[in-house]
């Protein structure tokens, strides 16, 4: 493959817009050929957060023009975690209103709610050993458990938050939160 000019750094704004599913596969194959292969250094300017996980090693999140946090979308997880409110799913059968209480007994947990296949765990900490022991000893069949808020639209989402927190009133993600059911409203 060859580029106009064998440029080593590409600029890439909204790359996938406008493509199917198929060209939109296709092309991330080629950004991560390029940036793997090819070493080069591909910047790409986007709000499909999925496909920028995907190829990306770094990233950079933007509020109001600011770049407010940069760096491996694994670190960047981590820093939100530091003192934050963890998030888990569980699915552990029998479902029911006594695994509610289980849960909602664990030492941290502030919130257990239904979500459409499972329970929303909301806790203080990550208590992920804690939920799989409790629900084993109480007769349970746990079937899956995973700690919500890893991916990069959540991480952009929180870093969003932070940054409409510390700038005082935002009418903006007042509405976002409202529209789309994030709390807080």
């Amino acid at each position: 493959m060859s580029l106009l000019g064998n440029p080593s750094v590409l600029f890439l704004d909204e790359p996938t817009t406008g493509l199917d599913p198929e060209g939109t596969r296709e092309l991330m194959e080629l950004v991560r050929a390029l940036s793997v292969e090819e070493h080069r250094t591909i910047l790409i300017s986007s709000h499909q957060l999925y496909q920028v996980q995907q190829v990306c090693d770094r990233v950079g999140t933007f509020v109001k023009g600011k770049l407010i946090a940069c760096g491996p979308i694994g670190e960047l997880g981590r820093q939100l975690e530091e003192n934050c409110p963890q998030s888990a799913e569980v699915m552990a059968s029998p479902a029911g209103e006594e695994l509610i209480g289980l849960l909602r007994g664990l030492d941290g947990v502030t919130e257990v709610e239904k979500g459409r296949d499972a329970l929303i765990v909301r806790s203080e900490r990550d208590i992920r050993p804690a939920i799989a022991k409790a629900a084993v000893d109480g007769g349970f069949r746990l079937e899956h458990l995973r700690k919500l808020g890893g991916d990069l639209d959540e991480i952009y989402i929180r870093y969003f938050e932070k940054a409409g927190e510390s700038n005082g009133s935002d009418d903006a993600l007042k509405r976002g939160r409202k529209r789309f059911g994030r709390r807080g409203a």
